[in-house]
């Protein structure tokens, strides 16, 4: 009995870890166009969670995979005008 409640204990643990890491990876982007190439996101564009001036977390959205990548490792490279007055300084997820 003692193991049917600590797995099921450790089930809904773990199904609440997936819901808020499932619910921080679904943050709509801040910004409407992609940084690097300037063109309109889809709705379903691949996003970068970065690291503001002020400490602050944005999440910056990039029209395709190659954009993500040059994005991340130089968010500063590419202003993004929503982030204007606390431009992104790293990336924190790649």
């Amino acid at each position: 009995m003692k193991k049917i409640v600590m797995v099921v204990s450790l089930l809904v643990v773990a199904a609440m870890a997936f819901q808020v890491v499932a619910k921080e990876s679904l943050k709509a982007p801040v910004n409407k166009q992609c940084p690097v190439k300037k063109s309109d996101l889809k709705a379903d564009a691949p996003t970068v969670d970065v690291k503001c001036k002020s400490g602050k977390t944005a999440t910056v959205g990039v029209c395709c995979m190659d954009c993500k990548g040059k994005y991340s490792k130089e968010p500063a490279k590419f202003p993004v005008k929503e982030l204007k007055d606390d431009p992104a300084v790293s990336a924190v997820n790649q």
